[in-house]
C-alpha cells in the first residue's frame, strides 16, 4: 500500500510542476501576445467589438430582467386568484359534506321503509292465499 502512495506522491507532484513549469510559459506568451496586440490596430478594433458586444449584452440583461419582473406579477396575480378560490371553496366543502351526509341518511330512512313495505306485502300476499285457500 505504501508504495502505490509513493508512487501516487510522485506522480502527483510531477504533473504539478510540469503543469507550473508550462503555466509559466503559457503565462509569458500570453503577456507577449497582448504586448504586440496593444501595439497593432487590430487591438483597438477588438476592444471596440468587446464593448460594442458587452452593450449588446447589457441591453439583453436588461429585456431578461424586464420579463422576469412581468412574469413576477404575473405569478403573484396567479397566486392571489389561487388563495381567493380557494377560500371560497373551502367555505363550501363543509356544507357539501353535510349535503352528503343528508341524502345519505335520507337514503337509509327510504330503504329501510322500503324493506318494511316489502315484508308487509309478502305477509299480506300469504295471508290473502290462505285466506283464498279457505274460501275455495
Amino acid at each position: 500500500m505504501r508504495k502505490k502512495n509513493k508512487n501516487i506522491t510522485y506522480w502527483s507532484n510531477f504533473v504539478e510542476s510540469f503543469l507550473l513549469y508550462y503555466g509559466k510559459i503559457y503565462d509569458i506568451l500570453s503577456a507577449r501576445l497582448e504586448v504586440r496586440l496593444m501595439e497593432s490596430n487590430e487591438f483597438k478594433a477588438l476592444q471596440e467589438s468587446i464593448n460594442l458586444l458587452a452593450k449588446q449584452m447589457q441591453k439583453g440583461l436588461e429585456i431578461i430582467h424586464k420579463r422576469l419582473d412581468e412574469h413576477d406579477q404575473r405569478f403573484e396575480e396567479i397566486q392571489r386568484s389561487l388563495v381567493l378560490i380557494e377560500n371560497q371553496v373551502m367555505d363550501k366543502i363543509p356544507a357539501l359534506f353535510d349535503g352528503y351526509n343528508a341524502n345519505h341518511e335520507n337514503y337509509e330512512e327510504l330503504k329501510k321503509r322500503v324493506e318494511e313495505l316489502e315484508s308487509k306485502e309478502n305477509l299480506n300476499s300469504i295471508k290473502i292465499s290462505i285466506l283464498e285457500d279457505k274460501i275455495g
